[in-house]
C-alpha cells in the first residue's frame, strides 16, 4: 500500500513537471512568434501622433477623460495641482503604440495596504516596464474597509500601476504634444468658457461639494475667475473623481484641511502617523501596569543599601525589594 501511494505521488509529481515544462514551452513560442510579428510589421512615430491626437481630441468629453489632477501641497507649503494624463489617455496611447502588452494585478492585501502591479512590454523594442503601486485600505481611525471598498480600492491601485507603466514604458516626448492639445480641447475657448465652467461647477455642487471649496482648490475668488488654465485643472479634478482614483473630499479639501491629512485618511497615513506620535510625546506617561512591582526608592535606606539578588547562586543586580530582600527582575517575585 505504502509502495503505490509512493508511486501515485511520484506520478503526479512528474505531471505536474511535465505541465509546467508545457506552459514553459507554449509561453515562449507565443512571445517569440510576438517578436517576430513586432519586427515584421514595425511601427511608425508618425502615424502613431496623428492617431493619439485625433482620438484625445475627438471632442471635448474625449479630452476630459484623459486628464486627471490631484490636490498638493509643495515644499513651501503652497497649495498646487499635480497634473497629468489619465488611464483612458494611457489606454489611448497602449492601443495606437502597437507590438506591445500591457498587464496589471494585484500581487498583495494586507492588512493596512493593498499593493498592485502593472506591466508593459514593448516587443518591437524588447523593453520591459513594471510599476507598482499601494494603497491604503483603513480609515484615518485605523479601520479597515469592508470586503466591497477593497475590492474597489485594489480595482483602482491596478488602474494607476498599468497606467504608470505604459506612460514610463512609451517615452513622453512622443505623446506630451498629443497630451498638450487635450487640455486645449477640454478647456473649451472662450466661447465655451462660461458654459463648461458653470457645468463643471453644478456637477461638484450636485455631489455635495461646496463652491468655496472649488474654489480654494483652484485658488481663485470666485466664478469669474476661473479661465481656460483653471478649467482645463477643473476638468482633471472632476475626472480623477469620476474614475475613482481620489474622493470628492481629497479632490476638494474642507477649507483649513491641509493636503496631507486629506491623502493620510486613504492613502499614505504618514501625516497621521506623526501626529499620533506627537500625541503620544505630548501625552503624560501611562500609569505601570498592575503586575510590575514598584521600583526601590531612595529615601528608604534599608531598600536603598540593597545591592544583590537574594536568589541563591544569582549574584546579579537587585531591583525589587521583598521583606528587606532584594532580587532581580529574572527572580522577581520570589517563590
Amino acid at each position: 500500500m505504502a509502495v503505490t501511494e509512493e508511486v501515485g505521488f511520484e506520478e503526479s509529481r512528474s505531471a505536474a513537471a511535465m505541465d509546467a515544462t508545457a506552459l514553459a514551452i507554449m509561453t515562449k513560442s507565443e512571445i517569440d512568434q510576438s517578436i517576430a510579428t513586432a519586427k515584421a510589421w514595425p511601427r511608425s512615430i508618425e502615424v502613431f501622433q496623428r492617431r493619439v491626437r485625433d482620438l484625445c481630441t475627438q471632442n471635448e468629453e474625449a479630452a476630459e477623460e484623459c486628464l486627471y489632477a490631484l490636490p498638493r501641497k509643495d515644499k513651501d507649503g503652497n497649495k498646487v495641482n499635480i497634473e497629468g494624463p489619465s488611464i483612458r489617455m494611457a489606454e489611448i496611447i497602449l492601443s495606437t503604440w502597437k507590438n506591445c502588452r500591457a498587464v496589471s494585478r494585484v500581487i498583495e492585501v494586507g492588512d493596512t495596504f493593498v499593493t498592485a502591479q502593472g506591466v508593459f512590454m514593448d516587443l518591437e523594442n524588447n523593453v520591459t516596464v513594471s510599476k507598482e503601486v499601494r494603497r491604503r485600505i483603513t480609515n484615518s481611525s485605523g479601520r479597515r474597509y469592508s470586503e466591497d471598498m477593497i475590492v474597489v480600492t485594489a480595482n483602482a491601485a491596478s488602474s494607476i500601476a498599468v497606467r504608470n507603466a505604459i506612460l514610463a514604458g512609451i517615452p513622453k516626448v512622443i505623446w506630451s504634444r498629443a497630451y498638450e492639445d487635450a487640455k486645449a480641447t477640454a478647456a473649451g475657448t472662450l466661447e465655451t468658457l462660461e458654459h463648461r465652467r458653470a457645468g463643471a461647477v453644478k456637477y461638484l455642487t450636485d455631489h455635495g461639494v461646496t463652491e468655496d471649496r472649488i474654489f480654494a482648490a483652484l485658488d481663485v475668488k470666485g466664478l469669474e475667475d476661473i479661465g481656460l488654465e483653471q478649467l482645463a485643472t477643473l476638468r482633471g479634478l472632476v475626472n480623477s473623481v469620476k474614475q475613482g482614483d481620489m474622493t470628492g473630499d481629497q479632490a476638494f479639501p474642507k477649507p483649513g484641511t491641509t493636503a496631507d491629512s486629506v491623502e493620510g485618511a486613504k492613502t499614505t497615513g504618514v501625516s497621521a502617523l506623526k501626529a499620533r506620535v506627537g500625541k503620544k510625546k505630548d501625552a503624560a506617561p501611562a500609569d505601570p501596569p498592575a503586575t510590575d512591582p514598584p521600583p526601590a526608592e531612595a529615601d528608604e535606606p534599608e531598600k536603598a543599601n540593597v545591592r544583590v539578588c537574594a536568589a541563591k547562586g544569582c549574584g546579579k543586580p537587585s531591583g525589587f525589594i521583598n521583606k528587606g530582600k532584594g532580587y532581580c527582575s529574572s527572580h522577581w517575585p520570589p517563590r
